[in-house]
């Protein structure tokens, strides 16, 4: 599909989404002109991020990121570094990727310098963008909601902080 089509057809109703205030936009299993939506940087970050001016986070569809490449490390890299915010995973401990493989994976690919920690801090920011929105840093989030794996990966030591303002 060209691209006049496609902002025609897909993209125009994001414009008024996005202005709207909308929380967060969920990648697809879907493709654009041959490259998986989950690793898509043109439409994750120049498109929606840039030219739509979203400020809010990008998740991904379930283990939609694990379609991406045969090998996890570097599916995880190329989501992250497309734009991708924040990453619904397939799988607990004990299984392929899992979410503890994902924070180590995560984890070694900033220290490499493949995910650079600014992409790491902005996408932190705009998920805590949102749930300062919701009120969640006066502890008003609903806490039935948390899971055990939520709160291992809460408290799991990350490489680098959070810098700047939300």
């Amino acid at each position: 599909m060209h691209e006049f089509t496609f902002r025609q057809l897909l993209i125009a109703p994001y414009v008024e989404t996005v202005r709207d205030g909308v929380g967060s936009v969920m990648t697809s299993y879907s493709r654009w002109n041959g490259v998986k939506l989950h690793g898509h940087r043109y439409l994750l970050s120049d498109v929606l991020k840039g030219q739509l001016g979203f400020d809010r986070f990008v998740v991904s569809d379930w283990a939609g990121i694990d379609r991406l490449h045969a090998g996890y490390k570097e599916a995880i890299a190329l989501a992250m570094n497309a734009g991708l915010d924040m990453a619904m995973l397939l799988n607990g401990p004990g299984q392929p990727n899992s979410y503890r493989d994902f924070v180590r994976f995560m984890g070694e690919l900033v220290r490499e310098g493949r995910v650079p920690q600014a992409r790491m801090d902005e996408a932190v920011r705009r998920i805590l963008r949102i749930k300062m929105r919701l009120g969640c840093e006066k502890g008003r989030c609903l806490q039935s909601i948390c899971s055990p794996m939520w709160t291992e990966l809460s408290t799991a030591p990350w490489p680098g902080n959070v810098s700047g303002n939300l």
